[in-house]
């Protein structure tokens, strides 16, 4: 069985990714620079590394801090400890967002933690003409570390 990571183990862990894809980002950008061949290509995808690797860590930052409980720093257990219930929906032309309001119960200390995310849960497809719909459990679910 797998050990349990840390949240100081998962910081750390998304630090070191978020370093590689910014050194990738940075490599691809100086290929671009130098290599005349490689210009448009080096350009292209290091200006996306570098500016989606800050995205990118912000956002799992936002789910280890919601995985973890703010007192003592214990994992929870998202089957055990964590319930759920879509307060709100906001619909337009083009999408539809779930407001969720999450409830995790420290399997630790028994801290309450309660906490609100917005989910794009359906999209209009202007092209074909056709909605697309997500599947909330699974994007609550993904919301988590595991």
């Amino acid at each position: 069985m797998k050990k349990q990571m840390t949240k100081k183990q998962a910081k750390r862990d998304n630090l070191i990714v978020f370093i590689i894809v910014l050194a990738i980002g940075i490599a691809l950008l100086a290929l671009g620079l130098t290599i005349s061949e490689l210009k448009l290509i080096g350009l292209f995808f290091g200006g996306i590394f570098i500016l989606c690797a800050p995205i990118a860590w912000c956002s799992r930052n936002k789910s280890i801090k919601h995985s973890y409980c703010p007192h003592c720093d214990a994992k929870y257990d998202y089957n055990r400890d964590i319930s759920w219930d879509e307060t709100d929906r906001i619909e337009t032309d083009t999408k539809v967002t779930s407001v969720v309001e999450f409830t995790c119960v420290c399997p630790n200390c028994g801290e309450e933690y309660i906490f609100s995310e917005k989910f794009l849960t359906a999209s209009y497809d202007k092209n074909k003409g056709t909605w697309k719909e997500h599947n909330l459990r699974t994007i609550a679910k993904k919301h988590f570390v595991k």
